[in-house]
């Protein structure tokens, strides 16, 4: 027997071994996919400020706003980010990335949430840097994130 057949059956021995213990201390416990029914999922999209905002809405009500639904960025398509670059064109803003730009997000921001750039002028700079951050990742990775702004 070579030294690579013993590194083998070595292997192989430690790994029955550990799945033996494994199933020893985990015998107790039942798991399943629909453990996790009750749970509410949480949105990815989602951001959380870190304190509520006054907002008057189009009906002239106010309203108290302290979270912001993204998930309109998946469904940005090529001729919106056409629409955003000509955006900054037009007001002859070029940002050297503009994933985390504070312009370029409100654009994008303001399109996917359907809420006027006052809305987003008001908010905090940390708050409006979340939305930022979300919008870079989803861009840069294809997902957003579970961010609260506290």
């Amino acid at each position: 027997m070579d030294v690579k057949e013993e590194n083998l059956d070595e292997l192989l021995e430690k790994a029955e071994l550990e799945a033996a213990g494994d199933e020893v201390v985990s015998s107790g416990r039942n798991l399943s996919d629909s453990d996790n029914e009750n749970e509410e999922k949480e949105n990815p999209y989602l951001v959380e400020f870190s304190r509520e905002y006054d907002w008057l809405n189009d009906k002239g009500e106010m309203e108290k706003i302290s979270s912001l639904d993204l998930s309109g960025l998946v469904d940005l398509t090529t001729i919106d980010g056409e629409y955003f670059d000509r955006l900054l064109i037009k007001v002859g803003h070029r940002p050297q990335n503009k994933f985390t730009d504070f312009t370029y997000c409100k654009y994008v921001a303001m399109h996917v949430t359907n809420r006027p750039a006052e809305f987003f002028n008001m908010l905090g700079i940390r708050d409006m840097m979340i939305v930022i951050a979300l919008i870079n990742h989803f861009f840069m990775y294809g997902q957003g994130l579970v961010m609260t702004g506290q």
